[in-house]
C-alpha cells in the first residue's frame, strides 16, 4: 500500500497559484472604440454672409445659400431665420444642383448680381444664431452662433466665408474669411458653354452687359 506523503506548504501555495493563473480568463487588451462622426455636406447649406454691409451703406447685407447635391432642390416652403426672430426669411424659388442662391437685404442693391430673392431685417452685428429649415420643419443647417460672429471683417468688408461645409455651421472652424466684398452668386449658370445664362429664378431683363442681360436662356441646351 502506498502511502501519500504529505505535501509542503510552500508547494501546496505554489499550486494554488499555478491554478489559480489557469483557471482566471486572460485579461482582454482592448483598445477604446473612437467613435467617429462621419463629416457629410449639408443637401443645402449657407456658404457665405455679409453681416457688415459695404462701404457704401452697412445695410447692404447679403447671404448665399448653396447646394450640396446633385439634384434642382425646390425652395417652396423652406425657411432661413435667426432664433431672436430676426431676419426671417420664408424661401421661395429653386436652388439649381451644386449651385447657388442669393439672399440681399431690402432691395436688389446690396450685390452685384441680380437676387434670387429679397428679404427684410437686420442681421446684428454682435452675431446671430441662424437655422435653415426644410418643408418638413427639419433642421438643415445652422449659420453662426448669438454674441460674435466667427468670421468676417467690418473695416474691410471681407466677408465671413464657409470654407468647410462638412463641419457644422455652429462651429468656428466651418468659416474663414473671404476677400473684401465677398463672392456673391447667384442661380445663373452656363451648363453648356454659350456665354448665354439661364436662372430658375431671375428673368432676363434688356440692357446692361453681362449675365444679367442674358440671364434666361431656354433650358440653357440650345445656343
Amino acid at each position: 500500500m502506498r502511502i501519500a506523503r504529505p505535501r509542503s506548504a510552500l508547494s501546496c501555495l505554489a499550486a494554488i497559484g499555478v491554478g489559480a493563473f489557469v483557471l482566471a480568463p486572460l485579461p482582454a487588451v482592448r483598445q477604446a472604440a473612437t467613435t467617429v462622426r462621419a463629416q457629410v455636406i449639408p443637401k443645402v447649406y449657407v456658404s457665405e454672409i455679409v453681416w457688415m454691409g459695404d462701404a457704401d451703406d452697412p445695410n447692404d447685407e447679403w447671404m448665399v445659400l448653396a447646394n450640396g447635391s446633385s439634384e434642382l432642390i425646390a425652395l417652396e416652403g423652406w425657411r432661413l431665420a435667426a432664433v431672436d426672430g430676426t431676419p426671417a426669411i420664408s424661401l421661395t424659388g429653386f436652388l439649381p444642383a451644386r449651385g447657388t442662391f442669393l439672399l440681399e437685404r431690402t432691395d436688389d442693391d446690396s450685390a452685384a448680381p441680380h437676387a434670387d430673392q429679397i428679404y427684410t431685417g437686420n442681421l446684428g452685428n454682435t452675431g446671430e444664431d441662424l437655422r435653415l429649415t426644410d418643408s418638413s420643419g427639419s433642421e438643415v443647417d445652422r449659420a453662426g452662433r448669438a454674441g460674435a460672429w466667427f468670421s468676417g471683417e467690418a473695416g474691410s468688408w471681407r466677408s465671413m466665408l464657409r470654407r468647410r461645409p462638412e463641419v457644422p455651421g455652429d462651429q468656428p472652424g466651418a468659416w474663414g474669411l473671404g476677400v473684401p466684398g465677398g463672392t456673391p452668386r447667384n442661380s445663373q449658370g452656363d451648363a453648356d458653354g454659350d456665354a448665354h445664362f439661364y436662372s430658375p429664378n431671375i428673368d432676363w431683363e434688356a440692357g446692361g452687359e453681362g449675365p444679367e442681360e442674358l440671364a434666361e436662356d431656354c433650358d440653357d441646351a440650345d445656343p
